[in-house]
């Protein structure tokens, strides 16, 4: 898996699911009471790139998961799957 990381690592991001975010869209767009309305969108915890992948880990089964940082800004998760 590779995601953006912002250049300082220890950063705590509240990271959400591109399908939560659109299941707002299509509730705020379609439906009546929202207009004028400025919505913040977050994820459930802020976490920093080291805890994502703690929390990947621990999700996989794999205590041994860990990132590395690639010159573009981008960080690889790396993992077992069984």
């Amino acid at each position: 898996m590779r995601a953006p990381w912002p250049a300082v690592p220890i950063a705590a991001i509240a990271a959400i699911d591109p399908a939560d975010i659109a299941a707002v869209a299509s509730v705020v767009l379609t439906g009546p009471g929202h207009e004028g309305a400025a919505l913040t969108l977050s994820g459930p915890e802020p976490l920093t790139p080291g805890e994502q992948v703690a929390a990947l880990g621990r999700a996989l089964s794999d205590d041994e998961a860990r990132a590395s940082m690639a010159d573009d800004g981008t960080a690889a998760v790396h993992c077992r799957v069984s």
